[in-house]
């Protein structure tokens, strides 16, 4: 019984594809930026856009269709513009080395981000420069959570109480000026040390030890 001539042309061309290299290279790539939760935008020599995907679509609004052709500062801030223009030129010439640095950006909607930036060139199979990659990360919830943990910081250092932390084997982490005027050591005399030794009364070590021990299983 003979194939179907349609068929056996199928497989053949499936065959053919799948077990060329650098077919298969430039298709894994491609999945792989197309699925990053990063926006990963490319630019021509001359400064347009010549990728986007949807990582860049979700951090600064544009689609695809409305970014690719559009000229790189398309998502800068206006007062960063000509200085983009610049940057990229002279990012042109530092591309022997992956280039990173933290930006602002300008999104669709009017939104200014904080982006963390890693610029990288595009070389032709002869190593020539023909564009510029650039990942953008967002620095959004890092920059919130820094804000907050730098809050925190400043009202237990100012708070009038004590406020001690310490690690799981119960050695001082953290011990704000309250701590200090309480108990008269500086933080230099108690990070490191263990509470049971430094500040609770020898007839209460053991069982002050055991509690703790026992709030620590419970959390």
């Amino acid at each position: 019984m003979q194939d179907n001539p349609q068929e056996h042309h199928s497989r053949v061309r499936y065959t053919q594809a799948g077990n060329d290299p650098i077919e298969r290279e430039h298709a894994l790539l491609a999945a792989i930026v197309e699925s990053s939760d990063d926006a990963i935008v490319s630019n021509s020599l001359d400064r347009r856009i010549t990728t986007w995907n949807k990582g860049a679509q979700r951090l600064f609004g544009y689609t695809a269709e409305e970014a690719i052709g559009q000229p790189a500062s398309l998502y800068m801030p206006p007062e960063w513009r000509t200085w983009d223009e610049v940057f990229l030129d002279d990012l042109k010439t530092r591309l022997d080395h992956v280039q990173s640095f933290e930006v602002t950006c300008l999104c669709k909607d009017g939104r200014r981000v904080d982006v963390w930036t890693v610029g990288g060139a595009i070389r032709d199979r002869d190593g020539k420069l023909i564009g510029i990659s650039a990942i953008h990360r967002d620095l959004t919830e890092r920059k919130r959570a820094e804000g907050a943990q730098a809050l925190l910081a400043a009202l237990v250092n100012t708070s009038e109480d004590a406020i001690i932390s310490h690690s799981t084997d119960f050695r001082i982490t953290s011990w704000n000026r309250g701590a200090q005027r309480l108990l008269g050591y500086t933080p230099e005399e108690a990070l490191g040390k263990r509470p049971f030794d430094l500040y609770v009364p020898l007839t209460d070590r053991a069982t002050d030890q055991a509690r703790l021990t026992s709030d620590l299983a419970m959390i």
